[in-house]
């Protein structure tokens, strides 16, 4: 922030900081919330529209469907292909509904600088700066007690100093129900 000349009272500058922040805040939220939505939206059209067409592939193909082995073998690898792609689809974790309730417990003197996810097992990396690191304590206390997480990793760094610094948590979540 750019220094500048306050003339007033320190009561009422805090109570102006506070303000300007709590605005802040709530454009930053408005616009999360804003492209969550999207991307849900745009997943939810792009499972629907993959539903169709594999319906339709499937329904073509068998209409066309010849009895010689090329035939056989193209309807084999393309019910493979789809296979393989419908398990991605339902086994890919969607964490825009879950990067709220992060967000919700996060101390408001942390800015996060990065969200990750680690396709490989399934965790959230979580990046960040902040000025004390009572408020990475904190926010690690925060974490363990959202519902979905199994377990929370940080490296020994985000605890070295009581000075400001950057901060990585992993969320490992629980295992989901299929359905």
């Amino acid at each position: 922030m750019k220094e500048e000349i306050n003339l007033l009272a320190p009561s009422v500058k805090t109570a102006r900081n506070r303000q300007i922040l709590w605005s802040r805040g709530n454009y930053i939220w408005r616009r999360v919330v804003l492209t969550l939505s999207i991307i849900l939206i745009v997943l939810g059209v792009g499972y629907g529209l993959f539903s169709r067409n594999k319906h339709l592939f499937e329904v073509s193909l068998m209409k066309n469907l010849d009895t010689d082995t090329k035939t056989q073998q193209a309807v084999s690898t393309a019910n493979e292909f789809l296979k393989r792609f419908e398990t991605r689809v339902n086994d890919t974790r969607l964490w825009s509904p879950d990067i709220v309730d992060v967000l919700k417990v996060m101390p408001t003197d942390i800015q996060l600088t990065e969200i990750n996810a680690r396709e490989s097992d399934g965790a959230l990396i979580i990046m960040g700066v902040t000025p004390t690191r009572s408020s990475v304590v904190d926010f690690q206390r925060r974490l363990e007690k959202i519902s979905w997480i199994r377990a929370v990793e940080a490296p020994l760094n985000n605890f070295a100093t009581e000075s400001s610094g950057s901060f990585t948590f992993t969320l490992f979540p629980k295992e989901r129900k299929k359905i």
